[in-house]
């Protein structure tokens, strides 16, 4: 069959075209499935959780609560499981200088219990055993700005590494903030009373009793009871041995040191 003279300039021109261009691939004519597009309506689900009467919406408090506290913070990358989480439930780690004379080796990695806001940072994961199981993979810790930066060439042979692993310094870490925090209310006599209404997670009770097999336990007056009986610390145990009822804390007040109780009880699994 023989081409019009327009229709073959055409066919010369695209094929042309086509040599140097790339043309956009097409959309596809299909129509969307309901489950991306209106999921609600067909469903029968509502897209937000609306409250219609004014008592429940008396009956949920959780500006106090700790859980909801810990999962409302930021969301944070880990450096090892390459996953997001709420910053609460992961672990911080600085690149901080070491105070070392020898201009090769003197930066080092600290793991922050708290979060600070200054200096390079990366997270890990509050699990002993993703630790003790990554403890060969040292250099995923640093954090990533720090070796991107302009102003100073950082190599990971200038990161001095520690003397033992990153899963048992984080535990010492955690025990000591926790014993610290713990008798300092013991010496300043600022333990809460136990409170006589439902708290909805606003107090934490923390007990050592070898009896409870749970770590975490909710109570009839829905205090959350943390029990530190696993924790193998002489000093931290000997706050309990005049103490048999443990301490009663206000998560309002004490807002740190129970994030610091979740993260030890987590962190040992």
């Amino acid at each position: 069959m023989i081409k019009s003279k327009p229709k073959a300039l055409i066919h010369t021109m695209e094929k042309l075209v086509s040599r140097n261009t790339r043309r956009a691939a097409q959309k596809p004519t299909c129509a969307v499935s309901p489950v991306i597009v209106k999921f609600e309506k067909w469903a029968g689900k509502p897209r937000k959780l609306y409250f219609r009467q004014k008592s429940k919406l008396q009956s949920v408090c959780l500006q106090s609560n700790m859980f909801a506290e810990i999962l409302a913070s930021p969301m944070r990358l880990d450096k090892l499981t390459r996953l997001r989480s709420p910053r609460e439930l992961l672990t911080q780690v600085k690149l901080v200088r070491n105070g070392s004379e020898n201009q090769g080796q003197d930066l080092a990695l600290n793991l922050a219990v708290a979060p600070v806001k200054s200096g390079p940072t990366s997270y890990v994961s509050n699990n002993e055993a993703m630790l003790l199981k990554s403890q060969d993979a040292f250099l995923k810790c640093i954090p990533t700005s720090s070796l991107n930066t302009a102003i100073r060439h950082i190599n990971p042979k200038d990161i001095t590494q520690p003397d033992y692993s990153l899963a048992r310094a984080l535990k010492l870490k955690l025990i000591e903030e926790v014993r610290h925090g713990l008798s300092t209310l013991q010496e300043t006599s600022e333990l809460a009373v136990a409170p006589m209404k439902k708290s909805n997670g606003s107090y934490v009770r923390v007990i050592s009793d070898p009896k409870m097999h749970a770590k975490l336990e909710i109570g009839p007056d829905e205090v959350l009871i943390a029990n530190l009986a696993n924790i193998n610390d002489k000093i931290l145990q000997n706050l309990f041995q005049n103490n048999f009822k443990g301490f009663t804390i206000s998560f309002s007040t004490h807002k740190r040191l129970c994030f610091t109780l979740y993260k030890l009880l987590s962190y040992t699994g």
